[in-house]
């Protein structure tokens, strides 16, 4: 999709109608309705996507969607994956007309009341306005339907809903209110953190695939160094590599090649790797000396 054409179909969606037409004969067409939400991924932010298309996203985008940046989460495993793949495989096709046949139980007044104290909850989390309400809406019958479908006994009993719910909420809303570089640099501390003996490993391991990795740190633990064509998304995708790199080397986290040059081109023990060598202090938790012991 254009990036331009991202705000139009973000606020035509949340609208829930189409555009009023004339047919031939100037007679009005009938308008097409909905009520629904949908989930979009990428590798950048829905705010960052209009910006890098040349325009300022409307404060009305952030009523509408919710960004949810998931760079920091663990990486899947494949047993992980083929363990949702066979879930789906195994209960598709009947658990959605089992979850309707248990909601014809309730009465339609009785959920869109449920549903209102739950976006009521999550609003009143933030400063409870109209547009934390409506932004909120989607997660709101996230957690319902959740819910529903646990009563239902067609997810587990052991999930949290109502925490996973609200953990996502405020990581979304405490994202709209950073200030972007701050942003970007508290995503890639935790990404660093996160990914610690992952995608991130140490430059004597070579165990690691190479493809896999995108950052090393130094055997002395002073260095990180993390690959430029990854470091945007490392980031978050809120903000151009360039931006986040002239950032830290003015806060003197980042250790440029010369004067002119950030980027260094060379990671010892490994070759030569296009990439960006950061100061660990910044960016890995120091452990704290332990006081010798003392005769009592």
């Amino acid at each position: 999709m254009p990036q331009r054409a991202i705000c139009p179909m973000i606020f035509m969606f949340a609208e829930g109608q189409g555009k009023q037409r004339l047919s031939q004969s100037g007679a009005e067409r009938p308008v097409r309705y909905w009520s629904t939400f949908g989930i979009v991924s990428g590798e950048i932010g829905i705010v960052q996507a209009i910006k890098s298309a040349g325009s300022d996203a409307p404060n009305g985008v952030n009523a509408r969607c919710l960004d949810i940046d998931n760079s920091n989460a663990p990486i899947v495993t494949e047993d992980v994956l083929m363990a949702v793949e066979g879930g789906l495989k195994a209960h598709h096709g009947h658990v959605g007309p089992a979850f309707i046949e248990y909601l014809l139980e309730y009465d339609p007044d009785s959920l869109c009341d449920d549903l209102e104290s739950l976006v009521s909850e999550l609003a009143d989390m933030t400063s409870g306005g109209a547009l934390q309400k409506r932004a909120s809406r989607p997660l709101a019958l996230l957690q319902l339907c959740g819910v529903l479908m646990q009563e239902a006994n067609l997810i587990s009993q052991e999930h949290d809903i109502a925490s996973l719910i609200h953990r996502v909420w405020s990581t979304g809303v405490e994202a709209d209110q950073m200030n972007p570089i701050e942003k970007a640099i508290s995503n890639l501390q935790e990404f660093i953190a996160s990914n610690k003996g992952g995608r991130i490993c140490h430059d004597y391991d070579q165990e690691e695939k190479f493809q896999e990795t995108w950052g090393w740190i130094s055997a002395d633990n002073e260095y990180i160094r993390l690959r430029t064509s990854e470091f945007a998304e490392m980031a978050g995708g809120v903000m151009k590599q360039q931006a986040i790199a002239a950032e830290l080397e003015a806060r003197g986290w980042l250790e440029p090649l010369t004067q002119s040059q950030r980027a260094q081109h060379y990671v010892p023990g490994i070759g030569p790797v296009q990439h960006y060598r950061l100061k660990a202090k910044y960016f890995l938790p120091q452990e704290e000396e332990t006081p010798p012991e003392q005769d009592v």
